[in-house]
């Protein structure tokens, strides 16, 4: 009976690790695409007109809030990169260009399956490009439960800009951030940084390009991940082989489509499927068992 409990016991054990192991395997990342070009909308932000914002949405519809052209940041997209460029302008003689996650025309919350699980989501990827003088860094910002208020020393991270001209897909590992906790709802990106995030020392102008900003659960996730920018439009067909009349027809493709990718890069939101069976699973085992030793002691 003891051996029957122990080996019910292990099973189970076996089964709500298999669930963890899954879960975690399952996190898609979450990839903020600037490689199609956005939509932009201009909006008045001061009462005086001083100063106006704009709107920008990505293709997959999270949309940004950035201040315009005279001000602090421009946006434009390179069709031949297939990137947005970002430029920094001087307002006031203050260098500061950020946009900022938006919601209703306004800064606001991220959709909630692009909110960030700190705990899960470990390691950044970033694909830039830029010429700009003596960058410093960048720095991503964020509000999150543990951080409800915009702070960019205790609550943002810096990385480093390489200015050499050429495209760059650098990863940095944020565990060891002391910044990087809770799950983070809204995210700001200050595009040029200097030795803090409150000092960019670029000059004015200065010019950056963008392909995508990345969260991963691995270091090797991380690494591997790229996003394909030489697929064809839709409205241009890619040309096929010429083929042999005396082929045979070959099997039509199955329709049902192939979810085991990220091709979007919206993160899968559906991951506690595997953990809810697996659960029940677990908990018939210790049930059954229990039943077989009840009816045991009863014979």
């Amino acid at each position: 009976m003891k051996k029957l409990f122990a080996f019910a016991i292990a099973t189970a054990m076996i089964i709500a690790a298999f669930a963890s192991t899954s879960v975690f395997a399952a996190n898609d990342p979450i990839v903020f695409d600037f490689t199609k070009e956005a939509s932009v909308k201009a909006i008045a932000a001061d009462a005086d007109g001083t100063e106006n914002d704009f709107i920008l949405t990505l293709a997959d519809g999270v949309a940004f809030l950035g201040k315009n052209t005279d001000t602090r940041i421009e946006y434009a997209y390179d069709a031949a990169d297939k990137a947005a460029v970002f430029t920094a302008h001087d307002k006031g003689g203050t260098i500061d260009p950020y946009f900022v996650s938006a919601k209703d025309d306004k800064g606001g919350d991220l959709p909630e399956a692009y909110h960030i699980n700190t705990g899960v989501y470990k390691y950044l990827k970033v694909a830039y490009k830029t010429s700009a003088a003596a960058p410093k860094g960048a720095t991503i910002a964020f509000l999150s439960d543990v951080q409800p208020a915009w702070d960019l020393n205790s609550g943002a991270v810096l990385y480093d800009l390489n200015s050499d001209g050429a495209w760059h897909y650098d990863v940095k590992d944020l565990s060891t951030e002391a910044n990087w906790a809770g799950t983070i709802n809204q995210i700001r990106f200050n595009v040029f940084s200097g030795g803090t995030p409150e000092t960019p020392n670029v000059a004015a102008d200065s010019k950056i390009s963008i392909a995508y900003v990345g969260f991963f659960a691995t270091e090797e996730e991380a690494n591997a991940f790229e996003i394909k920018t030489d697929v064809p439009a839709e409205d241009e067909p890619t040309p096929s082989e010429p083929t042999d009349p005396s082929d045979e027809p070959t099997t039509p493709a199955d329709p049902t489509p192939d979810n085991s990718g990220n091709n979007n890069n919206v993160p899968n939101t559906n991951t506690g499927d595997v953990a809810v069976i697996a659960a029940v699973a677990a908990a018939f085992v210790l049930i059954a068992v229990a039943v077989i030793l009840k009816k045991r002691v009863k014979d």
